[in-house]
């Protein structure tokens, strides 16, 4: 549905409306279900149900292959779907600091969706598109 209410203030009215008909909602993080929560939808019907990886499937996916591969960096991984929600605004912001301060630093994005697009532009705007990796969906 994000995809088709295109500004922000749009999804977040629909969030909370669909959120407080519902009987019950998924929150994939803690920080989540407390923004939701705010919002005014009863906490005791948002349950958090993370949606990571296995530890046994990361160590030996594509990506961990990769981090081999390159020792003495300071790699910062993100997994998960890029929205604007994400907050990988401010992580770009934080490279950018970092980049300063650690001669070898990347960051690594493993997901994907149309907010990617922004986040490279701005990675770009900001002269950071050669610390950033994007892997896609389906890295395993």
């Amino acid at each position: 549905m994000g995809r088709i209410l295109s500004y922000n203030k749009q999804w977040e009215r629909y969030e909370k409306n669909k959120g407080q008909l519902a009987n019950a909602v998924i929150a994939v993080i803690q920080e989540m279900k407390e923004r939701l929560g705010k919002k005014g939808i009863e906490k005791n019907k948002i349950y958090v149900l993370p949606n990571t990886i296995e530890k046994e499937d990361a160590d030996n996916s594509k990506a961990r292959i990769q981090v081999n591969k390159v020792p003495n960096n300071l790699i910062i991984i993100y997994t998960g779907k890029i929205t604007y929600h994400r907050g990988l605004d401010v992580v770009v912001d934080a490279l950018e600091m970092l980049s300063r301060k650690y001669q070898s630093i990347e960051f690594w994005v493993v997901g994907g969706e149309s907010y990617q697009n922004h986040i490279i532009e701005k990675a770009k705007a900001k002269e950071l598109e050669q610390f950033m990796k994007f892997f896609g969906q389906n890295i395993l």
